[in-house]
């Protein structure tokens, strides 16, 4: 999985754009496959979509991916607005049907220092 943040750093106010792009690196598709993100409190969420796609939720946001095929990639555009001054994470999880990690490890974190 990769994440990336439009911004390294933004103030109060700003908005900033997160993408995290997820590949299904197994042999096989991954039927109800799904992407969560978690926005840390300092953070806003304003929309988020999956390809074309809404995404539902606001904590956590939550990306149907449905069926990923096996080297297949879906990717997801999150939008969110810089509340509170703050080294502020964006953490993505994902899930299927076939793959449910044991742990509540994120699969990738972007930060985003936010000045007042």
């Amino acid at each position: 999985m990769q994440a990336s943040a439009s911004t390294e750093s933004a103030a109060v106010g700003d908005r900033v754009t997160y993408t995290a792009t997820v590949t299904n690196t197994g042999e096989t598709a991954a039927a109800g496959a799904v992407v969560v993100g978690t926005l840390s409190d300092g953070l806003t969420h304003v929309s988020a979509r999956i390809g074309d796609a809404p995404c539902n939720g606001v904590r956590p946001i939550i990306c149907d991916a449905g069926r990923l095929e096996a080297g297949a990639s879906v990717t997801v555009t999150l939008l969110a607005e810089a509340r509170e001054p703050g080294a502020h994470t964006l953490a993505v999880y994902a899930a299927s049907e076939s793959f449910d990690r044991a742990d509540d490890e994120p699969l990738a974190t972007v930060q985003t220092d936010i000045r007042p």
